[in-house]
């Protein structure tokens, strides 16, 4: 594995497979860009949040996962950290292995810590909703636009969850159970029914 650091206000740092080319442009102190060639084709959605995972700890070794967001195509995905302080890390990856990064000076408040690998891929996940009945109506293909994986903040423990953006609303799949469930209130993503507090 190759390492490149950049010191500025801020250290980053992308970790690249042996296969890899890298570029590196570096916009601000808080800010920077990576680029490199994944000649080992598009990444997956869970290898896009472990680069996303890499990229944050080395902004600050204490970083923590809170949720990873993508859309259907999966050609990036964008994940927050919590940061030291009252900071919150901002990085996407994209499925040719860009990499951006961002420190924000406030909390991201949304959710609990989730911690890395999780024990089920993306693909686990659509299958199970495919076979609970989330699909599009052709063979094989599970009805979504949109997938978090996240752990919402709630009076009860839970899982790290993927909730799916589906034509029937949001359905959760749980990551460790494989319980697949409508979520929330009328489609609500978080556990709180009465008041809702989404945004």
């Amino acid at each position: 594995m190759k390492n490149l650091i950049l010191t500025l206000a801020l250290a980053v740092v992308t970790t690249v497979g042996a296969n890899a080319q890298e570029v590196v442009e570096v916009t601000n102190c808080c800010t920077s860009t990576t680029t490199f060639e994944n000649t080992k084709g598009d990444l997956t959605f869970n290898e896009m949040v472990s680069q996303t995972e890499v990229a944050a700890k080395e902004i600050t070794k204490t970083a923590s996962f809170y949720e990873s967001t993508s859309t259907k195509k999966l050609n990036e995905v964008k994940s927050v950290f919590r940061g030291e302080g009252s900071t919150t890390i901002e990085v996407v990856c994209t499925s040719k292995g860009n990499v951006i990064s961002v420190v924000i000076d406030s909390p991201f408040m949304e959710d609990e810590v989730i911690q890395l690998p999780v024990k089920m891929l993306l693909e686990s996940a659509e299958q199970l909703l495919l076979d609970a009945g989330y699909g599009t109506g052709v063979e094989g293909v599970a009805d979504w636009s949109i997938v978090v994986l996240r752990r919402p903040l709630g009076p009860d423990f839970t899982f790290a969850l993927y909730i799916f953006t589906t034509s029937k609303g949001y359905v959760s799949v749980n990551t460790v159970t494989g319980e697949v469930s409508p979520a929330g209130l009328e489609g609500c993503p978080c556990p709180f029914t009465d008041p809702c507090i989404c945004p």
